[in-house]
Order: C-alpha cells, then sequence, then structure tokens
C-alpha cells in the first residue's frame, strides 16, 4: 500500500498570532510557518529537528540568518551536543556554519565508530576554513587512517600546516612536562621557552626550587600569572614534604 504524505510529516502545533505572522515575507506563509516552527525546537533547546523540516525549500537562509541573530536562540550551545546531530549537519552542509563544521569536524576525527572515507568527504568540503584545520592539531585522532586524511589535506596549506606542527609539538613537550622526573630532562623542556610547557612544569613536583623561583616572578608570557600561583603553590608543597 502507498504511503500518504502524513505517513511522513510530524505534526507541529504552532499558534498564529499577529506578533509571528505580522511579518510574513515575499516567500509567503510556508516559509514563515517553517521559520516558526524551526525556532520552537532551537528556543526550546531542542536539536534533533527532524530532516525534511531543516531541509524544507520553503526555508530561506536569510531567515536563518535572523535566527543565528536572536539572543534566544542559542545555536552555539546546540551546536555542541550530541542530541542536535541532524541540525549540526543541516547547519554545516546548507549554511556552512562555523561552530557546526569544527564541532562536526572533531566528531569524525576522534570517533571511531566514523569511517576514514567519511572524515576525508567531510575535509575536502571544509578544507578552505581554517579554524577547523587548526582545531583538529588538538584532537587526538581515532586511528592512523584518520591522521594520514588529515595531514594530507594539511600539506596544500604550507602556513597552516607550520602552525599545526608547532602546535603539536608543543602538545608533546606539554605531555612530557606532566611527567617528567628527570632534572636533566626538566630543565631541557623548561629552555624550550613554551609557556604552555612551562606552565606544566610548574605544577610538577619533581621541578628543581631554582626553576620554579624563576617562574614565580615570571612575567610577559602566556599563561604568566597561572604559572606564577602554580609554582608558588609547588614549592609550598615541596617544602611539606
Amino acid at each position: 500500500m502507498a504511503k500518504s504524505v502524513d505517513d511522513y510529516v510530524e505534526q507541529f502545533d504552532i499558534r498564529v498570532t499577529p506578533d509571528n505572522i505580522g511579518g510574513i515575507k515575499k516567500a509567503g506563509l510556508a516559509s514563515n510557518l517553517i521559520y516558526i516552527a524551526i525556532k520552537s525546537h532551537l528556543v526550546a533547546r531542542d536539536g534533533n529537528l527532524p530532516s525534511w523540516l531543516i531541509d524544507h525549500p520553503a526555508l530561506l537562509e536569510s531567515d536563518f540568518v535572523d535566527l543565528l541573530n536572536e539572543g534566544d536562540v542559542n545555536l552555539t550551545e546546540l551546536a555542541h551536543r550530541r542530541d542536535s546531530e541532524p541540525l549540526i549537519e543541516f547547519l554545516a552542509r546548507r549554511f556552512r556554519y562555523p561552530e557546526a563544521i569544527v564541532t562536526l569536524g572533531k566528531r569524525y576525527y576522534t570517533d571511531p565508530s566514523v569511517s576514514a572515507d567519511k572524515l576525508a568527504s567531510f575535509l575536502e568540503r571544509h578544507q578552505d576554513n581554517e579554524w577547523l584545520l587548526e582545531s583538529l592539531a588538538r584532537q587526538d585522532p581515532s586511528s592512523q587512517e584518520k591522521y594520514l586524511v588529515y595531514t594530507g589535506i594539511l600539506a596544500k596549506y604550507p602556513e597552516i600546516l607550520d602552525d599545526v606542527i608547532n602546535l603539536q609539538l608543543s602538545r608533546k613537550r606539554h605531555e612530557e612536562a606532566t611527567t617528567a622526573t628527570v632534572e636533566s630532562e626538566i630543565r631541557r623542556l623548561y629552555d624550550t621557552g613554551d609557556s604552555a610547557v612551562i606552565r606544566a612544569l610548574a605544577a610538577n613536583l619533581h621541578t628543581p626550587a631554582d626553576l620554579l623561583r624563576r617562574m614565580e616572578s615570571l612575567q610577559g608570557v602566556k599563561f604568566a600569572r597561572e604559572i606564577r600561583n602554580m609554582a608558588r603553590s609547588t614549592l609550598t608543597r615541596q617544602g611539606r614534604q
């Protein structure tokens, strides 16, 4: 038996008032009803929008821009929720919404259930998004294949590749600084001048006291206040041992 339209359409109760219908735009009533239905989901923090609704041809990009700009619709918050994937995919695909693109990229890169092929296709579509490419440098891929997909894209953008390599090197040093116990290794890491590394050393009980005292007076670098406070706290803890 053939299915009717009703088998595919979810019903929405939309209150039509002078306030929400008075702004009927040139696209007509259908566009406004779609707009109101989507907004009701977003205001309720419900990102699980039916695909037929968000892909409806009556939805205009200008209307969606209005939604992005309205204070009572927190799309940034929704974009980071797992139950909002249909909305996130829609925002990335149809309107290339930056928060959505970066959120999906991170998810595809780190989630073992997502294939490397799907990641490759996604990165090919959004390889011009520098925020996405730089954000992935801070993530751990779920497979070596995904890492190769990512670095293959980066090879086309040498100016970003240099930044990513430096960021990844900083991450590696930071991990080493967190667990280092050998004084010569700690001093080598300190001499890199990497503020993220120095911050990790400031909390490491194995960091020599003379380095911690230097950190207590550190100025003019990223995390300076945090480094000073952590170094002071670590010196106190060392004194109790």
